[in-house]
């Protein structure tokens, strides 16, 4: 068999899959005034089934939008579909999506204006702050009792606070990597000898796993080895795009930047890196997959 010498180009295109997630947001957004479906496992969920999914792809599509406005002309439809791509990240109540978010903004900003982030930027950051606390007084309407379907309180980001549930997952991680700290407990496996049956890291009639963080989670299921080989794919597409960067557009390289960014900084608090299931999974190594077989010609 010949291989021919192609690029990753003709099989991803990053844009299509952004148009794919602002249609998400965009239906998600229409769902939150009809009240079809936009409220079920989690908090507000939208098209998805749950908060913890929407979010992240609510946060890279104003990310992208943002990208879009900076790079493609000043549209205000940009500036629209990214602000309703903040409120279904705040709706969601999903924080960890919102610091990336915020971190990745920062990131983009710097290397667009450099010095001149700072004196801006430290403006748009404290409208962020106003706007958040006005926010956070209207919030018993953002989502009213009446419309809630599940049997848990759904919270908006402004009720959660700094509570964090998932300091007893992230201990179970770290209890199973020390049980099998070589190759772990096994793909998409849980070590019940260490980990109790009434663990909220995972559910025996359904099999669902909750890792409470991408990186211990393959920590505890792949061991040291899985993790250290986990780590050189990324630390050599990290390389492979620095080396290679003067052959990307300006945009499709801050995009790329920004998905490995935003899942990188994510995956401390939620464990879909291996989870082939996750809609995140599949944007996070299509982009890696882009990377390496990015060709210079």
């Amino acid at each position: 068999m010949t291989r021919t010498n192609q690029s990753s180009e003709e099989f991803i295109n990053l844009r299509h899959i952004f148009k794919i997630n602002t249609l998400i947001v965009v239906l998600s957004f229409i769902a939150y005034f009809t009240h079809i479906g936009s409220i079920g496992r989690g908090n507000f969920n939208g098209v998805f089934n749950h908060s913890n999914a929407l979010a992240p792809i609510a946060a890279l599509v104003c990310i992208e939008k943002v990208l879009q406005y900076f790079k493609d002309g000043k549209k205000i439809k940009h500036v629209l579909i990214a602000l309703i791509a903040i409120f279904i990240v705040l709706l969601s109540g999903a924080r960890s999506s919102l610091a990336a978010l915020v971190v990745c903004l920062m990131v983009i900003g710097f290397y667009i204006y450099r010095i001149k982030f700072v004196f801006f930027g430290t403006g748009i950051l404290i409208i962020g702050i106003i706007a958040f606390f006005t926010l956070k007084n209207f919030n018993s309407y953002l989502i009213p009792e009446e419309h809630l379907s599940n049997r848990y309180r759904s919270r908006t980001i402004f009720e959660k606070g700094l509570d964090n549930t998932r300091f007893l997952i992230w201990g179970e991680r770290i209890d199973e990597f020390k049980a099998k700290p070589f190759l772990g407990s096994g793909f998409s496996a849980v070590n019940t000898k260490v980990i109790p049956e009434e663990s909220a890291s995972y559910d025996i009639e359904t099999g669902s796993i909750q890792p409470g963080s991408g990186y211990l989670g393959v920590l505890s299921m792949l061991g040291v080895l899985g993790f250290s080989l986990f780590l050189y794919i990324v630390i050599y597409a990290i390389s492979n795009l620095y080396e290679n960067s003067k052959y990307y557009n300006n945009k499709d390289f801050l995009i790329i930047v920004s998905i490995l960014l935003f899942v990188l900084i994510h995956s401390f608090f939620e464990g879909y890196i291996i989870s082939s299931g996750s809609i995140l999974f599949l944007i996070f190594w299509l982009s890696i997959s882009y990377i390496l077989n990015k060709n210079a010609a």
